[in-house]
């Protein structure tokens, strides 16, 4: 977290051909800000209670909303590792922005932007997921073993959090290059 608040400290300082006016009193409160609100989120999900085997007994996939009842039941090892493809391949993704020059002079700026961005995004995503307890797909499974379907994860469904992180890493990256290339 240092290191990301001294790379931050950047901001204010190379800005004249930059796109964005960024002020370190103002950006790296928000900044730290969000990463506390991830990690508290965070640990409220991991706090909050399973599903006991008598709930999941209970559970009727059509009780399910009707636009995600095509979903309850299935689970796939096979998806979960190929979703993480696009995960981890959209956080490396700004990097190819410190091939453009004008990015690269900008590098502290663009950085404590990107952090600031994830940090916001995980405390949005942690802090939902925390209080709303959305029971995943995969619980209605009779495939998959009990001791997944009690964990405080199998409650971790709404919303997702790898589509959340991959777009705004994706969204970021595609900003950033506009702005920096508007041609």
């Amino acid at each position: 977290m240092i290191w990301c608040l001294v790379m931050t400290a950047q901001l204010s300082q190379a800005q004249n051909d930059s796109p964005y006016r960024t002020k370190f009193t103002v950006d790296a409160p928000i900044t730290v800000a969000g990463m506390g609100l991830s990690y508290y989120g965070l640990t409220r999900m991991q706090d909050k209670n399973g599903l006991t085997e008598e709930q999941i007994a209970n559970l009727n996939k059509n009780q399910v909303n009707s636009f995600d009842r095509f979903s309850a039941g299935w689970d796939s090892d096979q998806a979960k590792k190929v979703s993480d493809i696009p995960f981890y391949g959209s956080f490396a993704l700004p990097l190819m922005l410190a091939f453009n020059d004008d990015v690269r002079s900008n590098a502290g700026q663009v950085f404590g932007m990107y952090v600031q961005t994830m940090a916001i995004t995980g405390a949005l995503f942690t802090m939902t997921s925390a209080y709303n307890p959305r029971t995943r797909p995969l619980v209605y499974s009779s495939d998959v073993a009990i001791e997944d379907k009690t964990r405080a994860n199998a409650r971790n469904s709404f919303y997702a959090g790898h589509t959340t992180a991959a777009a705004a890493a994706s969204f970021f990256f595609a900003k950033v290059f506009h702005d920096f290339n508007p041609d």
